[in-house]
């Protein structure tokens, strides 16, 4: 679990690269599948002194379960987050996983929708209307309830009330993301494949048809300690950027006339045949008939050259 100091750093450098927003989980555990439970720090404490910390970053839960605490408190804890952050929290709510949290501390976990209907009922009431609430349902029952001070920021619960509902053009938060905002240019972030990307080159220039398995698996071996079969997607989206790159390379050469050296044709195999090797015709010759638009590489070939067919 990452101490405070790391979760601040990694939020104000997100706000620094231009990203739009944060997002905390809110769970008493963490349950990794098929893993023991792991320790997580408190959601709500952390969306404070972020909101502390952070001065444009949109905050919010992904998602705060609302049987976890009574509806009147978490609109108040809502409520203060709001204020603090300046109006920036969208309050994510869910009806929750009945998992080992629900278990070890006795919490509620039957007639878990019914109860996330109801409970989001109150939430909504208390910071939307800044009227007194008078609740008498399955679950909770309130009189006359209030949130004292009326909060500043009502549109913390937003989110919540698009559900199911057609948004129009222009209503504040529809979605986290702001409209007609331009992109910024994206940071570069550090990769568990960084140190290994030469040792990934050697091996495809060894074997050009290396697989992501196939080199997952090699790396495994080498460092199982930080590979094994999550990190597949991560390996295919590296090696699709190393045969673009490739591919880029061989177009550039064919604009400036680089022709690629393709050793004459003749007897490879002790029969006096000195024609094309069959079925196909020479590489160069099939390479100036190929559409451009379908042309692609196989990483670590040297000197490139322009596929079959």
């Amino acid at each position: 679990m990452p101490a405070w100091a790391q979760v601040r750093a990694v939020a104000q450098h997100a706000e620094a690269a231009g990203l739009d927003s944060a997002w905390v989980c809110d769970h008493l555990l963490s349950e990794p599948p098929g893993q023991p439970v792991e320790g997580v720090a408190e959601g709500w404490t952390l969306l404070s002194a972020l909101a502390a910390s952070t001065a444009r970053l949109t905050l919010g839960t992904l998602v705060t379960p609302t049987m976890f605490r009574h509806p009147a408190l978490l609109a108040k804890m809502a409520a203060g987050v709001g204020e603090i952050s300046g109006g920036r929290l969208v309050l994510g709510l869910g009806a929750g996983f009945a998992g080992a949290e629900y278990r070890m501390y006795g919490i509620a976990a039957d007639h878990r929708w019914a109860r996330f209907e109801e409970e989001l009922q109150i939430i909504v009431a208390l910071l939307g209307s800044g009227k007194p609430v008078t609740w008498s349902g399955r679950f909770h029952e309130l009189r006359d309830a209030t949130l004292q001070p009326v909060p500043s920021a009502p549109d913390v619960v937003a989110f919540a009330k698009t559900l199911g509902t057609t948004v129009t053009a222009g209503d504040p938060r529809a979605t986290h993301r702001r409209p007609k905002r331009r992109y910024k240019t994206r940071v570069l972030m550090p990769s568990k494949l960084d140190p290994h990307v030469a040792a990934i080159k050697d091996w495809l220039a060894a074997e050009p048809q290396l697989t992501a398995i196939a080199i997952v698996g090699r790396l495994s071996e080498k460092h199982p300690d930080q590979f094994g079969t999550k990190q597949h997607s991560i390996v295919q989206r590296l090696l699709k950027a190393l045969r673009k790159k490739a591919a880029e390379k061989l177009l550039a050469q064919e604009s400036l006339g680089t022709t690629a050296v393709v050793p004459a044709p003749g007897s490879v195999d002790g029969s006096g045949y000195g024609g094309p090797n069959p079925p196909t015709a020479p590489l160069t010759e099939r390479a100036s008939k190929s559409p451009r638009c379908n042309r692609s590489v196989t990483v670590g070939l040297s000197p490139p050259m322009a596929p079959s067919g």
